[in-house]
């Protein structure tokens, strides 16, 4: 695992590549709240457990849906937090089915999978699959002073 901090403009940026296994969506998740608790911009836990949550729905459609989830393939994710806007993104490998978009789908109740870009359409302020030709998905998470818990 390669842990890249790095200055652009005034933004703190934290990025990780990590191997596209399952055991690496833990520490995807490990590696973004650590980031958001450290960041300067003071974001609230309710704001971190909301990225915890999203970072691991994004990283399992990574290796599930796309080519990072290949043997010896990976999957990178970036943290930006800045005061009042945590913005974070999956950059993935090539998708495994080029004509399909992330989109949100309504899973059956008995479904055991098939919620996941739901429940991120949900908890995100925003987000979206990143522009061509870039491959990955973004989320944003955004606060207010008064709005702190």
């Amino acid at each position: 695992m390669t842990q890249n901090p790095r200055q652009t403009a005034l933004v703190p940026t934290c990025s990780v590549r990590l191997p596209g296994t399952g055991e690496n969506v833990a520490e995807a998740r490990r590696f973004t709240v650590t980031a958001l608790r450290e960041a300067k911009a003071d974001v609230p836990e309710d704001v971190v457990e909301r990225a915890e949550l999203l970072v691991s729905e994004l990283t399992t459609n990574a290796i599930r849906h796309t080519c990072s989830g290949d043997d010896g393939e990976s999957f990178v994710v970036v943290v930006i937090a800045e005061p009042g806007l945590v913005r974070v993104t999956v950059r993935t490998g090539e998708p495994r089915d080029p004509t399909r978009a992330p989109v949100v789908h309504q899973a059956s109740p008995l479904a055991e999978s098939g919620r996941g870009l739901a429940l991120v359409d949900t908890l995100a302020d925003e987000w979206g699959a990143l522009p061509w030709p870039e491959c990955g998905v973004f989320f944003q998470l955004t606060w207010t002073e008064g709005s702190r818990r």
